[in-house]
């Protein structure tokens, strides 16, 4: 997952995404929004450690709604990897879904390394 960055989430928008169930069906899920990507330095001037976050809305259709947990997306640029999601909101034909991102930057480094195919 920490090679996935906010750029190729946000080069993905409005893409589909196949995701797993554990009883072997397959649910697809369109990538809605991309939040704002924000950095934020380190708490106390002896830390080096930066923050990225960001969040994730997918949208599904109400006939199989997913729970809240971890599920295995595919993609066919960003390849396959694993995601924390929960339903946010529901109408009669969708739900949303989100996912957020909350994770260490290495000092003096930028957005994580691309996938490798």
């Amino acid at each position: 997952m920490s090679q996935l960055s906010y750029d190729q989430f946000r080069n993905s928008l409005n893409g589909k995404f196949v995701v797993q169930l554990a009883s072997g069906q397959a649910h697809e899920l369109a990538l809605t929004t991309v939040s704002e990507c924000k950095l934020s330095s380190p708490a106390r001037a002896s830390e080096t450690v930066e923050m990225e976050t960001f969040s994730l809305a997918f949208r599904g259709s109400a006939e199989r709604p997913l729970a809240q947990g971890m599920y295995r997306f595919e993609h066919e640029r960003l390849g396959t990897f694993d995601l924390f999601i929960v339903p946010i909101a529901a109408d009669r034909e969708t739900y949303t879904y989100e996912a957020v991102f909350n994770r260490r930057i290495e000092p003096g480094g930028s957005a994580p390394p691309s996938p490798k195919p």
